[in-house]
């Protein structure tokens, strides 16, 4: 397995952002031979709701193929082809993104749905530890209703 787990500031995004999952599919690109799909990339974040606590999330890929597709489309937007420095458009990008995310920094809940919502077809898998359990769990959006969140515990 390839992957690293890294912390996000109490000033920064909580949830994973999209430069985390650009970071995952290059893990995965760059050692594919070994990896056959484990590439993840988990992330500590301190708990909005709780505080000096933390969350743990973890990104995974499901289809790399679907990922790279995604990623490819995003750097594709005219505002992102328009930067000729690769640094400053992936600073763009994570601007776009994380703008996404920033009136719901404290609602933990509406990360989670907003981060399935926006990252549906990227072929990737949102999961946070839960520390009633001691387990990973799998989020998901409910394919009957897409405005809610169910967890699947993983194996």
């Amino acid at each position: 397995m390839q992957g690293q787990a890294h912390n996000h500031p109490i000033n920064g995004l909580h949830i994973p952002s999209w430069d985390d999952i650009y970071w995952t599919q290059g893990c995965e690109e760059e050692n594919t031979n070994f990896n056959n799909g484990s590439a993840y990339n988990i992330i500590v974040a301190p708990d909005p709701t709780n505080p000096g606590e933390t969350i743990l999330w973890a990104i995974t890929i499901d289809n790399i193929a679907t990922l790279q597709q995604a990623t490819n489309a995003v750097f594709d937007l005219p505002e992102i082809v328009a930067i000729l420095d690769e640094e400053l458009k992936r600073d763009e990008i994570k601007k776009i993104f994380g703008d996404k995310f920033a009136a719901i920094q404290f609602d933990t809940d509406a990360q989670e749905k907003m981060f399935l919502q926006t990252y549906a077809n990227y072929g990737i898998t949102l999961s946070k530890f839960n520390e009633t359990t001691d387990k990973w769990e799998k989020l998901k959006l409910d394919p009957t209703n897409p405005n809610i969140v169910t967890k699947v515990p993983c194996n």
